[in-house]
């Protein structure tokens, strides 16, 4: 029986057969006091077009919203990884001068090892990390979503998400 030693991934080593996701070293391409985002850490192509998993780490926030972002190309899949998330949504935008509607709006917990996975136009934006002063949160969605499909509403009155 041929035996083969379990390693670490890096890189180098898993290039062959992939790519390794994790926090990046490198400078965010997005950076405010309450995130961190490093876009593209990994690119794919499917029949249907490319995608890119983007790595997140959103810091603890109070919970009180402003504004919401969409995206009325492309779903776009959350992976908490340390630890939960709660997430505000409201229903989807289905033009670009559509505006969130809060008496629709809901917010969810999202365990650990669960993901979730937005529709098209759905309102959203930055997630509040639970138990842990930062969440790390994988993103994935369309290649270049962040540049070319992102769309900011103003919502008519502050929000805030409680348990």
């Amino acid at each position: 029986m041929k035996k083969i030693k379990i390693q670490k991934p890096t890189p180098k080593t898993m290039r062959p057969f992939g790519t390794v996701i994790g926090k990046p070293q490198s400078k965010p391409t997005g950076h405010t006091a309450l995130l961190d985002y490093w876009k593209q850490q990994a690119r794919f192509k499917l029949p249907s077009g490319a995608g890119e998993v983007g790595y997140l780490i959103a810091r603890k926030h109070p919970g009180v919203y402003t504004f919401l972002e969409t995206h009325l190309k492309t779903p776009e899949i959350l992976v908490p990884l340390n630890c939960g998330m709660n997430i505000l949504v409201a229903p989807a935008a289905t033009r670009q001068t559509d505006v969130p509607d809060i008496a629709k709006a809901k917010a969810f917990f999202i365990r650990r090892g669960q993901a979730v996975m937005l529709n098209k136009g759905v309102w959203h934006w930055l997630p509040q990390p639970v138990g842990k002063k930062e969440a790390h949160i994988l993103v994935i969605f369309s290649d270049n979503t962040s540049r070319n499909d992102y769309r900011e509403g103003i919502l008519p009155e502050p929000v805030k998400i409680v348990g």
